[in-house]
């Protein structure tokens, strides 16, 4: 009988060793998380009504870092810079100082990127503003067609703003933007990751071709959410939800899965990676921490083996004559279909259309009826949708 007792004495009171889950700490339990942002030691969060707070010990004590500065909503690291932002100003912090810098803005910015010496933010007058001299002047350049800019970042040579309607793209450093994609969508969140350039779009969209093509990857997601936040970890991607917690994923084209294990359902405005753990702020229930290895597990055994992503090729030869090869991937078992079509969007034929299990393909592509010119060819599988050009000369 005394084991029996001393047996469920351990269950009830080491509910966090048997059953792991997330942690709400114990500072700021009760207040609005709007923004975190780490450097993979120092994590800095933005505590709203309170200012900006830093922890040197992922999140068991915290010290106040606002000396100096004039206002705060977001903040982003950028190297050993932290920056401040959409507060009314533009400020920096360097990680071993007490005290904001102030950097001159023509307007308030209401979002903000960095990389280099170049700055660029968004101002209350709908017009993007850019800087090579790290804020000491600024020349303006408004995306097309963006009443508003929500949020900005980089990936690889491309800068991206998500805006209320789409996302726009610059690729000469903020000097001129061009239209993105997704314009009937509101960009909120953004993500800069080896795999590609992830959205919020209200779910999650990707791209790997510098935002020419976009794939939505949200199988697993709940459809009547919305996507507030990302952060990564090596292979590992995490996205913070409206109300439905935190999903992390090895592959989004593949899916995603719930992490909410102890996590209240909140909205989730902010990710970030700090040390070992995943830190999440919430809306009126404060900071979460979790171990990673708690939301990262072990890939299985031979899973490797299989492709990591649905993808359509470039047809090869191209220009062709009389025929060409299509390669595709897929990540899963799913039902295909490529058809071709000529430049007018006019269907010619079906290549491919049948249940196929995860794996390489190709098709053989001959122009016997065909006749010379452009044509596209586009592959459907699940939510999967990509279009490709070839050329067809005789």
């Amino acid at each position: 009988m005394k084991n029996l007792f001393l047996t469920i004495t351990f269950l009830l009171f080491t509910p966090s060793v048997l059953f792991p889950q997330w942690e709400q700490l114990d500072d700021f339990q009760s207040v609005t998380i709007r923004s975190l942002a780490s450097n993979g030691t120092k994590l800095f969060v933005v505590i709203e009504g309170q200012g900006i707070f830093l922890t040197t010990d992922f999140g068991n004590t915290w010290t106040p870092r606002n000396n100096g500065l004039l206002g705060y909503a977001k903040i982003v690291f950028r190297g050993d810079t932290l920056f401040s932002y959409n507060g009314g100003s533009l400020q920096k912090m360097y990680i071993n100082d007490l005290s904001w810098l102030h950097i001159p803005t023509p307007v308030a910015p209401i979002a903000f990127t960095a990389s280099d010496s170049i700055y660029l933010i968004e101002g209350i007058d709908f017009n993007v503003y850019r800087s090579s001299n790290y804020g000491a002047t600024w020349t303006t350049n408004t995306p097309p067609g963006a009443p508003y800019v929500l949020v900005m970042g980089k990936h690889g040579d491309a800068f991206y703003a998500g805006t209320t309607t789409g996302v726009r793209r610059s690729t000469d450093t903020g000097y001129t933007w061009t239209v993105a994609y997704l314009g009937q969508y509101l960009i909120s969140a953004l993500l800069a990751h080896s795999s590609g350039f992830y959205v919020n779009a209200p779910l999650v969209w990707r791209t790997t071709d510098t935002g020419n093509t976009w794939v939505e990857v949200d199988n697993g997601l709940s459809q009547a959410n919305i996507i507030y936040s990302f952060a990564s970890s090596g292979e590992f991607i995490f996205a913070g939800s409206g109300d439905n917690g935190v999903y992390v994923s090895s592959n989004p084209a593949i899916g995603w899965n719930e992490k909410n294990e102890g996590l209240t359902p909140v909205a989730i405005y902010s990710l970030a990676v700090a040390g070992d753990y995943l830190f999440a702020g919430s809306s009126q229930a404060g900071i979460w921490r979790r171990p990673l290895t708690e939301l990262t597990p072990v890939e299985e055994p031979g899973s490797g083996d299989l492709p990591q992503f649905f993808e359509l090729s470039q047809n090869y030869p191209n220009p062709f004559n009389p025929s060409t090869i299509i390669n595709y991937t897929l990540p899963v078992e799913s039902f295909v279909t490529i058809k071709l079509y000529d430049a007018l969007g006019g269907e010619v034929k079906t290549l491919v259309q049948n249940e196929q299990n995860a794996g390489s393909y190709q098709v053989e592509l001959k122009a016997e009826e065909l006749i010379s010119g452009i044509y596209f060819y586009r592959m459907r599988a699940g939510k999967f949708v990509e279009t490709r050009k070839m050329i067809l000369m005789r």
